[in-house]
């Protein structure tokens, strides 16, 4: 699965999320697309109770986990997608064993940014 810092993240649009990939290429992940693999990886899983999910009745395109380390939010693209948010951890927060404050600000900041957009990610953590 490739990964990338959150920081090679270009934008959010309505319809995609646009980054620069090992070469600095420009790649648009697109929303409908994981949307649509989400439904069918949710509708194939065993760890998932309920009907049949469908497109119409969800927006979401990924997962995320704020108590990985390092942090992350991974897109149902093929294969999957994940952007983690590694950042040294001050003394307090190594001392309460706590992800950094910094990495949580820009996790956030990602995750808003999607939902302002009318997209969700699964929380895993």
């Amino acid at each position: 699965m490739p990964e990338f810092h959150h920081s090679r993240i270009k934008g959010i649009t309505a319809n995609a999320l646009i980054y620069w990939d090992e070469q600095d290429q420009e790649v648009c992940i697109d929303f409908s697309e994981c949307r649509s693999n989400w439904v069918h990886y949710v509708n194939a899983s065993d760890s998932f109770e309920g009907n049949n999910r469908s497109i119409e009745t969800t927006n979401c395109v990924g997962c995320r986990d704020a108590f990985a380390n390092p942090m992350y939010i991974e897109f149902y693209t093929v294969p999957r997608t994940r952007f983690v948010f590694p950042y040294k951890k001050n003394i307090i927060e190594q001392l309460r064993s706590l992800n950094s404050g910094k990495a949580y600000a820009f996790f956030k900041e990602i995750n808003n940014l999607l939902m302002k957009n009318g997209w969700s990610t699964f929380d895993l953590g």
